[in-house]
């Protein structure tokens, strides 16, 4: 059965039940049955709503064409929710979740004919659970959905998704645990950029906890996945993954002062790309004395794909002592050899650390150091070299440089944790030159969050061999007065190189960084300004940020936030600004008891090589309620203009919701 003919037929049956249901039991919210009772309704309730919406949408591309489209919307909302049980709550657990949202679209284009078409959206969601309370137990669940999702209201996003399977559970001292099948198969697209994404997924997978004497737990879980998925015009692909890991942890004493952790896990991947990854990860926390602490860690990386191979072991010891309540001091080592196929790199690092947290009168004084000494031996051959999930988490307002120099612009791939999305350049990132590496920020509206973590496969000139040792010097200072009424910080870093031999200037990043600020904070208002002088051969820069935020609440009827941040970079190396700001507001007024009103809004600008963006976000709603009918009026506006591409868009709608 195809995915559009369920959604038929699931509509179909949802509207009679619904109909029955809504209209013949509108009015009750609990239902107790008499236990032991062939039908037995725990709970039962839902909710019905309609939707009255109007857009208008204006798009003026580089080319200087003009797009119009105006649409109209009535849409309808029907929501059930049960619980129910035959017999026994032991013997078979009934939920049930539905959802149906018929609607009615028009369009209207200044370029393009006009067109209407009827939108629906669509979930259903059952679970069966037979003896969930007995040693052993089973579930099955089917879960249907068709969704309409508005991303930073740039983008809508239309998904249709079906899931079944299964969960059988066992409960006993010898071997706990459970076993899950699950088969999920959905389809993504993005109506602005009408990009697609399709996933077929079948998945085996169980889960066993054992725990012996009491200071300890182990997990052993193994599945099996058969996957296919498209991604835009990209090749499909299909592969078979087969992923067994074991965490255990030991404690060696009643207080669990001191333990051991350990993760094993191996991954093998079959299909349009064949890879095999294994790891452990082993670590130790043992208390010597009352203010002595010893943490011993210990990883291995193995990762093998075609024509490429990597191994790499890590080695973390450190020694912390607590002085009081003021000082704790440590001293550490580190160890790494990393041996791949285009090269062997060893780094061997010392250093020591202090940390100094004191009161004073009318405040505080926190002072960090760090002082670490490393050398670094890399051996390679002249040639390409191949880099797979380089992890970079991408804020708004950083500089995220990728972490090798002379990176082939044309092969940068950058995707999620899994590979199952792959990101698309000028729509959800860019890639800006800076001398000879790259930077790389997300774009607002694409499919990448502020502060997400995302990685990236590239291929860069090898450097040559080269020997070398450096030296860091971290140092940091706060100081508050009066409960945070005024706030000082100050950095400073250094790094610096010595026993050098025949490294790349690219590869040598001399840096001295001076960080100031101030920051004051009375009662709703915080302000603060920072200003950073950032030294190196590689990027150097000057940058301000300044902030303001105000919370407050008047007579316990308006609550409001409102917050302001701004940064400026001077990249002194070829002289070149960029500019962030941002606004962002929100309030809610509490009219009276019934009636309440809300606002959300923003506006963000950014100048720059590449990353020009002026985008302004509003929404204000009226929200009233009577009795258990809830009315809901509101309007949304949004306009963007990235790189002399602009959109505007304004929308408004009036919904009535009945709660049952």
């Amino acid at each position: 059965m195809s995915l559009e003919s369920g959604i038929g037929m699931f509509k179909k049956y949802l509207i009679i039940i619904l109909h029955l249901i809504c209209f013949g039991s509108l009015g009750f919210a609990q239902i107790n049955g008499t236990p032991g009772g062939l039908w037995n309704q725990v709970s039962l309730n839902g909710a019905i709503s309609l939707e009255g919406q109007y857009r208008s949408q204006e798009t003026i591309l580089k080319s200087n064409l003009t797009e119009r489209p105006k649409t109209s919307l009535l849409r309808g909302l029907f929501l059930l929710r049960s619980q129910s049980y035959v017999w026994h709550p032991n013997f078979l657990l009934l939920d049930l979740d539905l959802e149906y949202q018929p609607g009615s679209r028009k369009d209207n284009y200044l370029v393009i004919p006009d067109r209407s078409e009827t939108q629906t959206a669509e979930k259903g969601y059952v679970r069966a659970s037979f003896f969930s309370q007995r040693p052993l137990s089973l579930s099955v669940f089917s879960n249907l959905n068709h969704s309409y999702v508005n991303r930073e209201l740039l983008t809508n996003i239309e998904t249709y998704r079906t899931d079944f399977g299964s969960s059988l559970s066992f409960r006993n001292r010898i071997i706990p645990g459970t076993v899950r099948y699950m088969n999920e198969n959905w389809r993504q697209n993005e109506l602005q950029t009408d990009r697609r994404f399709t996933n077929k997924r079948q998945t085996v997978q169980g889960d066993f906890r054992k725990s012996f004497y009491g200071l300890d737990n182990h997990q052993l879980q193994a599945s099996y996945n058969d996957y296919s998925r498209q991604y835009g015009d990209d090749i499909q692909i299909d592969n078979q993954v087969s992923d067994f890991s074991l965490r255990d942890r030991f404690y060696f004493d009643n207080n669990q002062r001191n333990s051991f952790n350990s993760f094993i896990w191996y991954y093998h991947q079959t299909g349009s790309d064949d890879f095999d990854r294994f790891q452990i990860f082993e670590n130790t926390g043992v208390q010597l004395h009352e203010d002595l602490q010893f943490l011993g860690n210990y990883q291995y990386s193995w990762f093998k794909r075609t024509s490429f191979t990597s191994n790499q072991h890590n080695v973390d010891l450190r020694l912390k002592h607590q002085l009081f309540l003021s000082l704790q001091s440590q001293i550490y080592y580190e160890y790494s050899y990393l041996n791949q196929s285009a090269f062997k790199e060893l780094l061997n690092t010392a250093g020591l650390a202090f940390n100094y947290r004191k009161k004073i009168p009318a405040g505080f004084l926190i002072l960090n150091y760090d002082i670490r000494k490393r050398y670094q031996n890399h051996s390679s051959l002249p040639g390409l070299l191949t880099v797979f999930n380089e992890e970079l988490r991408l804020v708004d307002g950083q500089t995220i440089l990728l972490q090798n120099p002379f990176v082939d612009l044309n092969s940068v791939v950058v995707h999620d944790q899994t590979g199952t999305i792959i990101y698309q350049k000028n729509i959800d990132y860019l890639l800006i030159r800076r001398a000879d590496y790259l930077e790389i920020q997300r774009l607002p509206g694409g499919q990448i969050p502020d502060g997400q973590t995302v990685y990236v496969d590239y291929t860069a000139t090898q450097l040559r061999s080269y020997k070398f040792a450096t030296w860091n010097n971290n140092f940091s200072a706060n100081l508050a007065f009066f409960n945070n009424l005024i706030e000082f910080h100050f950095r400073y870093f250094d790094q610096d190189y010595n026993s050098i031999e025949n490294p790349n200037e690219s590869i040598l990043k001399y840096v001295t960084q001076h960080t100031y600020g101030i920051r004051s904070s009375v009662g709703f208002l915080s302000a603060g300004f920072e200003y950073e002088n950032y030294n190196s051969n590689i990027i150097p820069f000057h940058s301000k940020r300044y902030f303001i935020s105000l919370t407050r609440q008047f007579f316990n009827r308006l609550n409001g936030i409102l917050s302001f941040n701004s940064r400026n970079y001077k990249y002194t190396f070829d002289q070149e600004s960029q500019k962030f700001n941002d606004l962002t507001g929100r309030f809610l007024y509490q009219i009276s008891r019934r009636w309440q009103f809300k606002i959300d809004g923003g506006y963000r600008f950014q100048q720059g090589r590449g990353i020009d963006l002026n985008l302004t976000t509003f929404r204000a709603e009226l929200l009233t309620s009577w009795y258990k009918l809830t009315f809901a009026a509101g309007v949304d506006y949004y306009q963007r203009d990235f790189s002399g591409e602009k959109l505007r868009y304004n929308g408004s709608y009036i919904r009535i919701t009945r709660n049952f």
